[in-house]
């Protein structure tokens, strides 16, 4: 049940951490973009904010968007940092934890349920 614990705790806290450094998708003209797919009720201003660029530098990368945003759409969103700076690599032990913490809480909520099951009946 500690190893559970520990898990999620340890999840939680880097998850978010994580997440920042798996937004660049790909590199044009030695530039990092990250690859937004715009999702219903999402506004150009919102996507903006969400990856902390330019509002001008996503119409000037997607000119498509002057006539207006569509679920669907493939953005290029241009990311601030210095291509020379290297990026936060996730370390490959750190996703075999990951993945065995995922395995763990299933298997956790697999008995849960049995239990609840067996208690109702």
């Amino acid at each position: 049940m500690t190893r559970l614990a520990i898990c999620l705790v340890f999840f939680s806290v880097f998850s978010s951490f994580f997440a920042k450094a798996q937004t660049q998708d790909t590199i044009i003209d030695n530039k990092p973009y990250a690859i937004h797919v715009v999702q219903p009720r999402e506004t150009l201003y919102g996507i903006s904010r969400q990856y902390n660029a330019e509002l001008n530098d996503l119409v000037v990368s997607n000119p498509a968007v002057i006539q207006g945003l569509h679920v669907g759409f493939h953005l290029l969103v241009p990311l601030r940092h210095d291509i020379s700076k290297p990026l936060v690599q996730i370390p490959y032990f750190l996703i075999i934890f990951l993945k065995n913490c995922h395995q763990m809480i299933r298997l956790s909520l697999w008995i849960f349920k049995g239990l609840i099951s067996r208690f109702m009946n």
